[in-house]
């Protein structure tokens, strides 16, 4: 872990094996030059009959609901449907361990990756963690381990499993389920410090977060967060309404690890199943939280009919469009805002990881200039915390970053204040016909837009 609190990885530390160490790792590493899309992955590891979307990937079927038995929903970060499916594979002796984000040892790491062996253990450590994780210490433990696995990971992380399994047959049939994440993009530890420094424990001092506490008076997707550490030699927790913190917009990128913006997949697409959070309506009114399911292997498509039946979960059907919207935005930001930031390396002479996403300019000016100040409200928010670490000044952080949040916001209205005038002139001659549609434009140019006089 660096000094941004992001993982680097580093290759085998003997000289006479760096070039073979080197070749490894481009080889499982998802955004390598030797990187094979998750299209072609897909199409070698999902059957034969499913189905292919373009956001979402090959799927058999799509659900949304959320886990009735055991409290699961309750304890979860949303409908409790990941620890859910975890416990069926075990209970139903199709793995011998879920491997998952589990609480670290001590204070650094906050958490990281283990294995469960029993339901209770697995229950110990439910919801989300925004936290950076790496795999490799788990899998030597795995390699040593006789029996058979599944993996919680996010998309990127499904998609070096993958190539690892091209690497390592013998590691296919001893993890033979991946259970995936829905993704925005992944932290650095130094995220979960920005919310303990605000709520009074200094960097350092932190030893638990839990990321998601549901609000019983919002929407699922206003929540809350918990920290606890040290303060003047004492041990105190705080609970906070999230979205009132500072950097609690997901859209600014805080503390983003830079390869997330050159990822193309949202929906982990190479994992057996996917879950994420349900956030369309009418769902996302529900404040104790609904997930969306994607499906890919028959036999988790199994546990899931079994389930329903049973009366163990509740599950709608829903189309692949559906899981779409319930992400758009961050969709939006790995294709169209993908296109852009390739465009923009490609006009830089810099290198770029092979991506099924074409660079392009094509885009409005207002867009454009979105999609650069995230880049630098990233890049800033690594290099600003870490001085305001240094002189142990939070406000410092604030100070530096608050600047390019107003230029962003800014863009940001402009934006969507044009979106919705293309969205009305698309709507309104169905309306009122062209003649009139013409009349209120006229009427929208003379003085009633923003910004006219």
């Amino acid at each position: 872990m660096d000094e941004f609190g992001c993982y680097q990885a580093v290759t085998l530390p003997n000289p006479a094996d760096q070039a073979e160490g080197d070749a490894a790792g481009a080889a499982v590493c998802p955004f390598s030059a030797s990187a094979i899309s998750e299209d072609e992955v897909a199409r070698e590891v999902f059957p034969a009959d499913a189905r292919a979307h373009d956001a979402v990937g090959r799927f058999l079927e799509t659900f949304a609901g959320y886990v009735l038995e055991d409290g699961y929903r309750n304890r979860g970060s949303s409908g409790g449907m990941v620890s859910w499916m975890a416990k069926e594979l075990l209970q139903r002796d199709l793995v011998d361990g879920i491997v998952h984000a589990k609480a670290g040892p001590g204070s650094s790491p906050l958490f990281q990756y283990g294995i469960s062996r029993s339901v209770e253990e697995l229950n110990r450590h439910p919801k989300s963690k925004y936290y950076p994780v790496e795999l490799s210490s788990v899998l030597r433990e795995l390699e040593q381990e006789p029996g058979r696995f599944a993996i919680i990971a996010l998309p990127c992380f499904a998609k070096a499993l993958r190539a690892l399994f091209r690497q390592q047959p013998n590691l296919r049939e001893k993890i033979p389920f991946i259970i995936g994440l829905f993704c925005g993009h992944l932290k650095s530890a130094n995220y979960a410090e920005n919310y303990g420094w605000q709520l009074g424990i200094d960097p350092g001092q932190l030893t638990a977060v839990d990321f998601r506490v549901k609000l019983s008076d919002r929407s699922a997707n206003h929540y809350g967060i918990k920290v606890e550490g040290q303060k003047n030699g004492a041990a105190i927790s705080v609970t906070h309404d999230h979205q009132s913190l500072f950097g609690a917009n997901w859209g600014f990128g805080f503390f983003k690890y830079s390869a997330c913006d050159y990822c193309d997949d949202v929906t982990a697409e190479l994992a057996d199943i996917s879950i994420g959070d349900a956030w369309i309506d009418p769902y996302m009114k529900d404040p104790m939280g609904t997930n969306i399911v994607v499906i890919r292997h028959p036999v988790l498509r199994d546990v899931i009919r079994e389930g329903i039946s049973n009366g163990h979960i509740s599950m709608d059907e829903v189309t692949a469009d559906d899981v779409m919207r319930s992400q758009a935005s961050g969709i939006r930001h790995r294709r169209e805002g993908l296109a852009y930031r390739l465009y923009l390396k490609q006009k830089a002479g810099l290198w770029v990881p092979p991506k099924r996403v074409r660079p392009s300019r094509d885009l409005s000016r207002e867009r454009r200039s979105i999609y650069r100040l995230r880049i630098r409200l990233s890049a800033e928010s690594h290099r600003a915390f870490r001085q305001a670490r240094r002189a142990g000044d939070y406000d410092l952080f604030r100070r530096q970053m608050t600047p390019i949040i107003e230029r962003y916001r800014d863009h940001y209205a402009r934006d969507h204040f044009h979106r919705l005038r293309r969205r009305i002139k698309r709507i309104l001659p169905r309306i009122l016909g062209e003649r009139m549609t013409r009349m209120f434009v006229r009427l929208w140019r003379g003085g009633i837009a923003p910004g006219t006089s």
